[in-house]
């Protein structure tokens, strides 16, 4: 079986571009799920290209 990988991205919203990206391997795909915190759940193959995060760079 080959093995899946994920591309995680930073996105700078006050420059509106990628600033950091890693290809990384994904032995683990639950594990992936648990990273991405209910934000795959509607995508139980994790199959989707797209998965947004976001954290505001401002304090709280």
């Amino acid at each position: 079986m080959p093995q899946s990988h994920f591309l995680i991205e930073a996105f700078d919203l006050e420059q509106w571009c990628p600033v950091l990206q890693a290809m990384l391997p994904v032995d683990d795909p639950e594990a992936l799920r648990a990273i991405l915190a209910g934000v795959a759940d509607d995508d139980p193959e994790l199959e989707k290209l797209t998965f947004w995060m976001m954290k505001s760079s401002q304090p709280s």
